[in-house]
């Protein structure tokens, strides 16, 4: 955010000159009186100003609403005015000094950092100071593991002195990882209980820890590991080898993990998995490596045995990596080949056949899984009954007896996926289909708990019952004292000084991920109080994202007119009104995409408050007739507005749907259009039927966020499940192709 000064230099300079010129003793002091007259008045009105702003922005809107507004402790513009005069235009000379400490700790240069160490433990007057003790500690341990014993005493110095500093938990994971590795148990013995992170090689080198004291103890809980399927850490194998010797571990646990694991495509670790199966023989590793890779040729080249387990599950990684690209010629090779597979190995190949085809938005999926279940006594797993239940969805339109299917796969989840709000919600939905008395009392109780909550379905679950209530935007205040005891925390400190340092040096990196840390330390077991000054704070230093964060964790005190903010409104409106555009979803958008930073940048090269990738910042400045257009003015408010605007009206346009609009925004008009059923779809089994996490997850949100939005803005919104609307079928002829944009403007999920 940009404020003007409250007298530019030029100004300034002009009126001294104007001054030090005049003729007359009487026409400079009338000068004088005239200068100080115009700083009196000045001073005086911007401070009116940001006493009575967020008043005049209660003005009434286009549509005669009103635009409610909530008294924030202060305004947005004193907010970023504020910032900026805390943010020293260049870096200090100690700033500088500490950035080369760092340039030495990414190159691993230990007798630069140990230097810089001696000379910034001197001043402890700046914040980031034992960032430098940190980085000599730690490129010591990353060249060797050994150097660990002889920093022992070191590590406890800084460890006493900032016990809470998230470099304090970084330092203590890489000292146990270090420690795990020399086998020096003693050593890790006295720190370990100090470690709260869930890092998996700490929480592996525990086991082994353990292990040599009481092996039976901590080979039940390693076992209990083992059997996750997750990917582990080589210290574990260490130790499931000897589980495996203790038979602890039998050959039938090994394959079930092993095939888990080459079912989530994790090849390294199902690999190291089969490595420790007694007998198996050689070549096991190279033939899975042209099962991932050829699937449809070994399938081809292979006579399946059944008594052959290393066959058969080769057998069916290739089945599996088959049916991701291609499920005909899986389910043709199946059928021709099924009476080789065993029951239990046929029913999983037919699971996980349905499972990616349902991922693929095929409505056969449902015979397949049906053909799953029905071969033998088996079971979905999480992943497998989610896409079962969703495909099931997306039938409910034309067979409404496709919700007992949804009933049952969700009642056969495992119970920790069934508490999630997705599948309470649907659960819910296919129950209300029955009139049975208990059925009706079940959703009634589903739907009433769904509504205490604070997301999508919480909000479409209250409309159901008929109980929604407008959200309030003048919520919980924090006081200036709360506020003030945010800012004195040394994490907060720290977390500024990071977040300064990330703007001066842009180039410079990991520091927003280094300032992420810190704030989430400050914050980490905060109370609603804290929580809400630490947002206040957040949206002072000019960080909205953290802001908005912050005050989203809220549970009983919330403040949502922290959580959904109107940065920017005059330009944002000018821009949604010349493309006609409801406000209201923009600034939804803008929430998920950025959260309002201005400057923000994606991993894929997405720029801005609308995350636009340069081709299609390009593109879009063409149609919109913007004159010397260069990438370097993305990110500037004004054009990133403009151009982002002008693409969220071009694929409104073309798909029809704002649904669709907002998926293809994320994910690209192609992909939202293929996603379309044969016949229409209510909103949101659209929305939860999209086979990409991030934009099934972004779609949901940007919705939920304009129906928050239309209520601050309008203090009224039409319901979410309208919002919501239905998506028109595929044939639909209000659904035209998109001509104009060139294919290279949407390359992934999460760029435009």
């Amino acid at each position: 955010m940009r404020t003007a000064p409250i007298l530019s230099a030029r100004r300034a300079r002009g009126s001294l000159h104007f001054c030090r010129g005049a003729k007359s003793p009487t026409i400079l002091r009338r000068s004088i009186l005239i200068f100080f007259a115009f700083l009196v008045f000045y001073a005086v009105s911007t401070s009116l100003a940001l006493t009575f702003g967020n008043n005049a922005a209660a003005a009434p809107t286009k549509s005669g609403g009103p635009v409610p507004v909530t008294p924030t402790v202060l305004s947005e513009a004193a907010a970023s005015a504020q910032s900026k005069q805390a943010l020293s235009p260049s870096l200090s000379p100690i700033e500088k000094e500490w950035l080369a400490a760092r340039s030495a700790f990414e190159r691993r240069d230990v007798p630069t950092l140990a230097a810089a160490k001696d000379r910034f433990q001197s001043r402890p007057d700046f914040v980031l100071s034992p960032y430098v003790t940190f980085w000599w500690i730690n490129a010591q341990l990353a060249q060797s593991a050994q150097s660990a014993r002889a920093l022992d005493s070191d590590i406890e110095r800084l460890a006493s002195a900032y016990p809470e500093a998230p470099f304090t938990e970084l330092l203590r994971r890489d000292y146990l990882r270090a420690l795990g590795r020399i086998d020096a148990w003693p050593q890790f013995g006295r720190i370990q209980a100090s470690y709260a992170g869930d890092d998996s090689e700490v929480a592996c080198q525990r086991l082994r820890f353990r292990a040599t004291s009481d092996f039976a103890n901590a080979a039940d809980d390693a076992k209990s590991l083992f059997a996750l399927a997750k990917p582990a850490a080589m210290a574990c194998y260490d130790l499931f080898e000897k589980l495996v010797k203790a038979r602890v571990i039998t050959q039938e646990e090994l394959w079930r993990r092993a095939r888990t694991l080459f079912d989530a495509g994790s090849l390294v670790d199902a690999r190291r998995t089969t490595a420790l199966i007694p007998g198996l023989k050689s070549g096991f590793e190279a033939a899975s490596a042209n099962a991932n890779l050829d699937p449809r040729h070994f399938l081809q080249k292979t006579v399946v045995q059944a008594g052959d387990r290393a066959q058969v599950e080769l057998t069916l990684l290739a089945i599996t990596r088959l049916a991701r690209t291609n499920t005909e010629a899986a389910v043709f090779w199946l059928e021709k080949n099924q009476s080789h597979l065993p029951p239990a190995a046929l029913a999983h190949a037919w699971a996980q056949i349905a499972y990616h085809a349902a991922m693929q938005l095929q409505p056969e999926a449902l015979n397949w899984f049906a053909k799953a279940t029905d071969t033998a006594a088996y079971t979905l797993n999480d992943q497998q009954a989610g896409w079962r239940v969703r495909a099931a969805l997306r039938a409910t339109a034309a067979d409404p007896s496709q919700w007992v299917v949804v009933r049952k796969t969700i009642s056969q989840m495992s119970e920790q996926e069934r508490r999630e709000p997705v599948w309470r919600y649907w659960l819910a939905r296919a129950m209300a289909t029955s009139a049975l008395p208990a059925d009706q009392a079940a959703v009634r109780a589903a739907r009433e708990q769904l509504a205490r909550e604070n997301h999508f379905y919480a909000v479409l679950a209250a409309e159901e019952l008929g109980q929604l209530t407008a959200p309030s935007f003048m919520g919980h205040l924090p006081s200036n004292e709360s506020i003030a005891r945010v800012t004195e925390r040394h994490a907060v400190k720290r977390a500024f000084a990071l977040y300064r340092l990330a703007e001066l040096k842009p180039d410079a990196k990991d520091l927003r991920n280094d300032a992420l840390r810190e704030w989430v330390s400050a914050m980490r077991n905060a109370d609603d109080e804290t929580l809400l000054a630490g947002a206040e704070a957040a949206r002072r230093q000019g960080l909205p994202d953290r802001a908005i964060n912050t005050a989203e964790r809220t549970k009983s005190l919330h403040d949502f007119a922290q959580r959904f903010p109107l940065p920017h409104r005059d330009t944002l409106q000018s821009q949604a009104s010349t493309f006609g555009v409801d406000e209201a979803w923009v600034f939804g958008l803008i929430r998920q995409e950025s959260r309002f930073m201005v400057d923000a940048r994606s991993s894929v090269g997405a720029i801005g408050l609308m995350q636009l990738m340069p081709a299609t910042a390009k593109w879009a400045a063409q149609q919109v007739g913007i004159k010397d257009f260069s990438l370097t003015r993305v990110a500037d408010v004004d054009i990133n507005l403009s151009l982002g605007t002008f693409y969220l009206k071009h694929v409104l346009d073309d798909l029809g749907h704002p649904v669709l609009a907002t998926a293809a925004y994320n994910a690209g008009p192609g992909r939202a259009r293929r996603w379309r059923a044969s016949t229409p779809l209510e909103g949101a089994i659209y929305a939860e039927s999209i086979p990409f996490n991030e934009t099934r997850d972004y779609v949901k949100k940007v919705m939920l966020n304009k129906w928050y939005y239309q209520h601050r803005l309008n203090g009224k919104s039409l319901p979410l499940s309208q919002l919501m609307g239905s998506v028109p079928a595929k044939n639909s002829a209000r659904i035209a192709a998109v001509t104009s944009a060139p294919s290279v403007l949407l390359t992934s999920a999460g760029g435009r």
